[in-house]
């Protein structure tokens, strides 16, 4: 995650896992109060319900000030049409998550 040190920017917290799969920030930037959220889901369908609870501890856990931009960049590693997004190998379909 990369912010332009031409923005006036105050971190106020930041949460991530030590794989580098998700990170979280809460920020305000020029004033106004950010939560920041990436993730790079795993490919590996027998990894996916443990990352997905263990990064949804942390965001339960967040008190959000109501105003706060919520700005989610992610891979989830799922394809769409596999034809479109895929350039050769194997792809793997994935159960649903519900």
């Amino acid at each position: 995650m990369i912010i332009s040190d031409q923005l006036q920017c105050e971190l106020k917290s930041v949460k991530c896992d030590e794989n580098g799969r998700f990170i979280l920030v809460e920020a305000l930037i020029q004033e106004s109060p950010y939560i920041l959220l990436n993730l790079y889901t795993p490919t590996k369908e027998n990894e996916l319900w443990a990352f997905y609870e263990k990064t949804s501890t942390p965001l339960d856990e967040m008190i959000v000030d109501p105003q706060s931009q919520i700005n989610i960049g992610r891979d989830f590693n799922v394809h769409q049409d596999a034809d479109l997004d895929n350039s050769g190998g194997k792809i793997e379909t994935k159960k649903r998550l519900s």
